[in-house]
């Protein structure tokens, strides 16, 4: 998922006017479906949007989730919607179990990668020292 950002004064004027272009009375008019008209202004501000303002991807904010992370909070979810759909004390304890499970694991998991990027980040504050009082 990326986000839009208009850093430039002049972007916002060429965007409104880009999206008037896009999305014009004319091309409304006859149309009585509001999801069609809805399309249609959706399409122009998105094309507008990817001709003149650019377009950055956010990056993965924590590198400990991975596909087995993905996995697991899927089985959770899936056991979740199991308990919800067919409420009964066996469906219920059996997501509490999973839950207590995959949880521990997750928490020992961001534990363990919290500590090895602070361990890597101290290493690199005392290499730095080191190289400042030897010169």
């Amino acid at each position: 998922m990326g986000y839009w950002y208009i850093n430039k004064k002049g972007i916002k004027e060429e965007f409104f006017k880009e999206v008037t272009t896009n999305v014009q009375k004319p091309q409304l008019e006859g149309v009585e479906d509001i999801n069609e008209i809805w399309n249609k202004i959706k399409k122009g501000i998105n094309e507008a949007a990817g001709k003149i303002i650019r377009r950055e991807e956010k990056g993965q904010r924590n590198s400990w989730f991975d596909e087995e992370c993905q996995i697991i909070l899927g089985d959770i979810t899936r056991v979740y919607g199991k308990m919800i759909n067919r409420n009964s004390r066996q469906n219920e304890q059996e997501y509490k179990d999973k839950r207590k499970e995959h949880i521990k694991y997750l928490d020992t998991k961001t534990e363990y990668c919290f500590h090895q990027s602070w361990s890597k980040k101290l290493l690199m504050i005392t290499m730095k020292q080191r190289n400042c009082i030897k010169k």
